[in-house]
């Protein structure tokens, strides 16, 4: 009897063991890797990056393969940004503030126009992103496999003090019955 107790509790020790493992590898697959990539767009390989920052407070432009310190135009919705030149690998980068010219709607277009390193004209059109939504269940995801890590280790505590307690109760002989019957 007592040898099928231990492999019945050696069974469990290890289903406690396996889930806390999948708890814990659910855990890190689901914290950020770090700082992503802007979202483009303005189509797949463009070089037209555009992105909210700051919470949602400017918009960030970001375009490549233009002339080395070229002069470069760059229209955001009504509003025109001239006096702009690309640095000397001729990336343009900026950040555009919120205003009434229709920069803060999503959608409208951008454009950047100036000299590609050939001297053609290289002009690159995108659009202003939808603003970041709230919060969604993928901001609670991490807590939740958290909350389920700690109630199986919870379970798993009260589980052991329970079978390390009734261990001590069968070998104390004052808690044991000695009547004869």
């Amino acid at each position: 009897m007592v040898g099928i107790a231990a492999g019945r509790l050696r069974r469990l020790d290890w289903i406690t063991v396996i889930a806390g493992v999948l708890a814990l590898v659910a855990v890190v697959l689901a914290l950020p890797v770090g700082e992503s990539e802007p979202p483009t767009h303005a189509g797949a390989g463009t070089g037209l990056s555009v992105a909210w920052v700051d919470r949602a407070s400017r918009i960030e432009v970001v375009a490549i393969g233009f002339r080395s310190r070229s002069a470069v135009e760059v229209r955001v919705g009504d509003q025109v940004l001239t006096g702009i030149r690309a640095d000397e690998v001729g990336v343009i980068s900026l950040q555009v503030p919120l205003d009434a010219a229709g920069t803060d709607k999503s959608g409208a277009s951008v454009l950047v126009t100036g000299r590609a390193p050939s001297g053609a004209a290289r002009a690159l059109a995108g659009a202003v992103p939808p603003r970041p939504a709230g919060h969604g269940p993928v901001d609670v995801t991490p807590w939740s496999l958290l909350a389920v890590a700690i109630a199986v280790g919870v379970g798993w505590y009260r589980r052991r003090s329970r079978r390390e307690a009734g261990e001590n109760d069968h070998n104390n002989p004052e808690l044991t019955d000695t009547t004869d019957k």
